[in-house]
């Protein structure tokens, strides 16, 4: 048996019932007595890669990630953490784009204190300042995620990071500097691997979601 509901210009929608049922026993499909609840808020675009180079294919246009190879020796100047930077448009509809970027930071001294500061198209975010702080061990490595969320809509708050409308490319990157020359920092090595203290490289991850 095929029950046909028939468009109300072109086409059809057909539900039919199966030749027969396991036993021969009568089946009810008793359809739900209610509209279905939507979020009003939702997962527009999203993506994470390792920073090699990829090319994330967008809404608006294809990305390409920085790459990054080695370790970052950083100064007493804030400069660009390789990796970080990403141009990015969200989708038509958005209103929030979440940042992440997922680096290991450590030291060659004693202790190891690093800071970094979050930039929208040249702008910080000074509410997204952070420390990290490496003690008593030369060389220790500890694993790290920025994570920051730039609503959209209403005024724009520099240090929130809020911005009125985001219908172009703008540029997100994080930039970081050492404490002093005795407690010098690095990232993106760790220290110890399979039993042994043995420097290698760890490779940061970069991504975004877009929510609308």
């Amino acid at each position: 048996m095929t029950i046909k509901l028939n468009g109300s210009s072109s086409g059809s929608v057909a539900i039919s019932a199966p030749a027969n049922t396991a036993g021969g026993a009568d089946r009810t499909l008793t359809l739900p007595d209610k509209t279905a609840t939507i979020s009003p808020r939702m997962v527009l675009e999203r993506f994470l890669t390792p920073c090699d180079g990829s090319t994330i294919a967008t809404a608006n246009g294809n990305i390409t990630v920085g790459t990054v190879t080695g370790v970052q020796l950083l100064t007493e100047t804030h400069a660009d953490v390789t990796g970080s930077s990403i141009t990015y448009t969200p989708p038509t509809g958005t209103t929030q784009v979440i940042y992440e970027f997922h680096f290991f930071n450590g030291g060659t001294d004693a202790s190891s204190l690093q800071y970094t500061k979050l930039m929208l198209a040249g702008v910080e975010v000074t509410n997204a300042r952070r420390s990290f702080y490496n003690v008593n061990d030369y060389d220790n490595s500890t694993n790290n995620c920025i994570t920051w969320a730039f609503n959209i809509g209403g005024s724009a708050v520099a240090a929130t990071g809020r911005v009125a409308s985001w219908t172009s490319g703008k540029e997100i990157k994080i930039m970081s500097r050492e404490h002093t020359s005795s407690m010098e920092a690095k990232i993106h090595e760790c220290r110890y691997w399979d039993g042994s203290d043995s420097p290698y490289f760890a490779q940061p991850l970069i991504g975004i979601t877009a929510i609308g």
